[in-house]
């Protein structure tokens, strides 16, 4: 058995019962509930303690990581049965909670990867039966588990057609997405996309005749040019206080790398969702509360109200 050319990278887990036991006939589609990158998909199953495995992830960067080889028997459906026939994959959602979505452009990774498994293992057609029948399989169908989410869950039947369209047409090859500057609103409004370019002069030209932004493959703002946050004193972080406590989001609230409106977005929480917190910051005209990411291991900041103006909170504490 030969491991897809589609891998970006190699991180592997010592969780997995080596050979199968069986034949590749199923592909086990997983979501990470939680928006993390290749690089954090791997890392989520270096420990032993964890006794969690996936074969392949698919990051919100699009890039794919091998964690166990196609080979082995990956930990990740809580079924013998079922890991022992399938390639199993951990796939990104693009944001906290809800439905659990997931990009778009993390959606035709995986479709690119499926194909990939499919083609290599002889694997024609890509079914999804709604049962264990079918090629495509849900971890719910295993486990008191809401996995593969609501959203990844109803796209089942989408990416099983989408597969068997490039089986049936022999076009094995996926698009090459790792140097394309992308024309949209917004980096999260994928539906937006105008266009994707190698050549950055050409998709600046359509987005100021859209008046769109422009964004590179790590969903950096190239265009127009982000002004960088003030780092002088009037902005620096102050320190307010510890406090180990757990705060409610009455909102929206994004996740951010520095305690400024200007830090890129991390991540975000839904409304209702709890936010566990160790210490209080005030900068940039507001009062932040902030934890260390837990796949990331890097300090991040949830602003809670303004400083002045109208300062009702957006976390209940």
């Amino acid at each position: 058995m030969s491991n897809s050319s589609l891998v970006d990278f190699r991180d592997y887990s010592p969780n997995h019962s080596g050979t199968r036991k069986h034949s590749i006939t199923k592909i086990a589609i997983h979501h990470t509930a939680g928006v993390l990158t290749a690089a954090g998909i791997g890392s989520v199953f270096k420990s032993t303690s964890r006794q969690a495995s996936c074969n392949y992830g698919v990051g919100s960067d699009g890039k794919i990581v091998l964690v166990v080889d196609e080979c082995n028997r990956a930990w990740t459906t809580s079924s013998a049965w079922c890991d022992n026939r399938a390639v199993t994959i951990e796939t990104s959602n693009s944001q906290y909670g809800g439905n659990w979505p997931v990009s778009d452009f993390v959606l035709n990774r995986l479709i690119d990867l499926v194909t990939d498994i499919c083609k290599r293992n002889n694997i024609y057609p890509c079914t999804y039966t709604g049962d264990k029948n079918g090629v495509l399989q849900k971890h719910e169908w295993y486990a008191q588990t809401t996995c593969p989410g609501p959203y990844l869950g109803s796209k089942f039947s989408y990416i099983a057609n989408e597969v068997n369209k490039r089986l049936k047409g022999g076009n094995y090859s996926s698009k090459t997405v790792s140097d394309l500057y992308r024309v949209r609103k917004s980096w999260g409004d994928s539906k937006s996309q105008k266009g994707a370019f190698k050549n950055l002069n050409s998709a600046i030209n359509l987005a100021k005749k859209n008046k769109y932004k422009v964004y590179d493959n790590n969903g950096k703002q190239v265009y127009p040019a982000v002004k960088k946050a003030n780092t002088s004193s009037s902005t620096s972080p102050k320190f307010i206080k510890y406090e180990n406590w757990t705060g409610i989001t009455q909102a929206v609230c994004n996740v951010r790398s520095a305690p400024n409106t200007n830090a890129p977005i991390v991540a975000q929480y839904q409304k209702n969702k709890s936010i566990n917190y160790d210490s209080v910051y005030e900068c940039d005209g507001y009062r932040w509360i902030s934890y260390i990411g837990a796949s990331s291991g890097q300090r991040r900041y949830v602003a809670c109200r303004r400083l002045s103006g109208d300062t009702t909170p957006w976390i209940r504490f």
